[in-house]
């Protein structure tokens, strides 16, 4: 089975404040100031830039090429890929957007700094959690309007308004609102240290502030027939963080081990990321466990070609995960004969392209492929960096017996170009 697939590309948002705001009617002087003091703004070290170009997590307002009972998915405005492995009731999500960009002053120029999430927590490109909750003053956050970001389990970002509507009275500072289809609600229960979370399935998640700048981490979570003195699950963390403890109401226990900076991973200290998964212990039915392990490399990756900082790279090593061992002697592999299968330079044209999946192993001996290309997409007011996008090129399924299960080419059309009969692949 042979398909093609072509992506709808259009104009993305704008995420430059210089593109979005002309100025019109204002005097030179005043413009000059108006200007530097936007860049006072928006050149912050640590202000890591979110755009639709690059999305992380699900979006439901977003079109998908996948297919039943395999793991990957691919976005059809982006070609961004992502996967989901089920890990007990977890889901571990790898995302190809691993580059975080920002733009930091180096002497008289301003410059664009790439570099990797810090909060991936089981390698480049992989994230393993529960959600977590980001009020405006925290680092990780850059949002620019002082509003809430959610960080949903599958990696979404979520901002929350004061209204649903753009039209609507701000109201009181208690409840806020996504604007993104999602529908979340956060509600305030004691101000500066407890919030909740509303999801339109009835579920709803309680977050309490951490210590030492961490964000605010999920304690309890329940549905419409519970309340937050009978929750179905609770939440505690290691004053380390690195042991996550969940229970749920029928007292089983499950635990998440992480490893630090203080630590070792594949021989050598951790670098970069907070904290990465090492094993997951998931309790079943009369006491019996599933222990699920995690292995890592240590690769030298070449920094997103986009970077033009002096502070990142060229080249930085990362954790990278290769391989999950399950309960039952299987196992997810993200090597081939005994080399990682990520990206570690960039391909001619594909400047964010490192850190990029190309091939996983599956439990049942099945395995998938994917190469890559450039999407670009019109400049409009989107800045530099996400003008274009390492998408999926091809995507090929294979049977335990190597024989092709099915395969998927992806076709884009550079923007500009006046071929109408031979788009670019």
């Amino acid at each position: 089975m042979s398909k093609t697939v072509t992506p709808w590309q259009g104009k993305g948002g704008a995420i430059s404040m210089f593109d979005a705001l002309s100025f019109r009617g204002w005097s030179a002087s005043s413009r000059w100031w108006i200007g530097a003091v936007l860049l006072l703004l928006v050149a912050t070290p640590e202000a890591n830039a979110y755009n639709p170009n690059q999305p992380q997590g699900f979006g439901p307002e977003r079109s998908y090429q996948q297919t039943p009972a395999l793991p990957d998915q691919v976005d059809l405005f982006t070609g961004r890929l992502s996967a989901t492995v089920p890990i007990g009731p977890f889901a571990l999500v790898y995302n190809n957007n691993v580059w975080r960009y920002s733009e930091v002053q180096e002497g008289k120029q301003i410059k664009i700094k790439a570099e990797p999430d810090r909060l991936q927590n089981a390698g480049l490109g992989w994230h393993l959690g529960w959600g977590e909750l980001y009020n405006p003053e925290h680092w990780y956050n850059n949002s620019i309007a002082n509003q809430w970001l959610y960080v949903g389990a599958d990696g979404s970002r979520h901002f929350f308004y004061g209204a649903l509507h753009r039209s609507e009275d701000d109201g009181d500072g208690t409840v806020y609102y996504t604007r993104d289809n999602s529908y979340l609600r956060l509600k305030k229960i004691v101000a500066g240290s407890t919030w909740d979370i509303e999801f339109p399935d009835g579920m709803t998640r309680r977050f309490v502030k951490g210590a030492g700048g961490l964000p605010y981490r999920l304690v309890s979570a329940w549905d419409r027939f519970g309340s937050a003195s009978d929750p179905d699950l609770t939440f505690t963390y290691s004053s380390d963080d690195k042991l996550r403890t969940v229970t749920d109401r029928h007292g089983r226990h499950h635990y998440v081990h992480l490893a630090g900076d203080d630590d070792l991973v594949d021989g050598n200290p951790l670098s970069w990321m907070v904290r990465v998964v090492t094993q997951v212990d998931i309790e079943g039915v009369d006491g019996q466990r599933s222990i699920y392990d995690f292995n890592y490399r240590n690769i030298s990756v070449n920094v997103s070609c986009k970077n033009t900082s002096s502070q990142v790279g060229p080249r930085i090593r990362l954790p990278h995960l290769v391989g999950i061992d399950l309960p039952d002697g299987t196992a997810y592999s993200m090597e081939e004969a005994g080399t990682p299968s990520y990206i570690n330079t960039c391909p001619a044209g594909i400047d964010d392209a490192p850190g990029s999946l190309t091939h996983m192993q599956l439990p049942t001996g099945g395995v998938m492929r994917w190469t890559y290309q450039e999407y670009e997409f019109p400049p409009g007011n989107n800045w530099g960096p996400f003008n274009s996008s390492a998408g999926v090129a091809t995507r090929e399924a294979y049977n335990a017996d190597t024989t092709l299960l099915g395969s998927w080419n992806f076709v884009t059309r550079k923007f500009g170009s006046t071929k109408t009969t031979d788009p670019e692949v």
